[in-house]
């Protein structure tokens, strides 16, 4: 499913600390998240970045998982690499 058709990431039932979390930030950034259906443990932060918050993992659609692990990481590469605004969260 393109990311275009996903649902906008939002809670669901059973959901970690740290998904809800995740979830959380991602939408006090302003990040167009979504949920891919059927995957309970996957948040597609952008068209081409998947971020598994109860790991802390960042994979990139076309290449290795990130070095760097946890939500903190994810919004600076985010910001690094211009899919986030440089602004600090409030």
């Amino acid at each position: 499913m393109s990311f275009q058709n996903m649902p906008p990431a939002g809670p669901r039932p059973g959901d970690s600390p740290q998904m809800t979390a995740a979830l959380d930030r991602l939408m006090v950034e302003g990040a167009d998240a979504r949920r891919p259906v059927g995957n309970d443990h996957q948040i597609k932060v952008t068209w081409d970045i998947n971020y598994y918050p109860d790991k802390g993992t960042i994979l990139p659609d076309r290449g290795s998982k990130l070095a760097v692990f946890g939500l903190d990481a994810l919004i600076k590469y985010l910001r690094e690499t211009g899919r986030l605004p440089a602004t600090q969260s409030v």
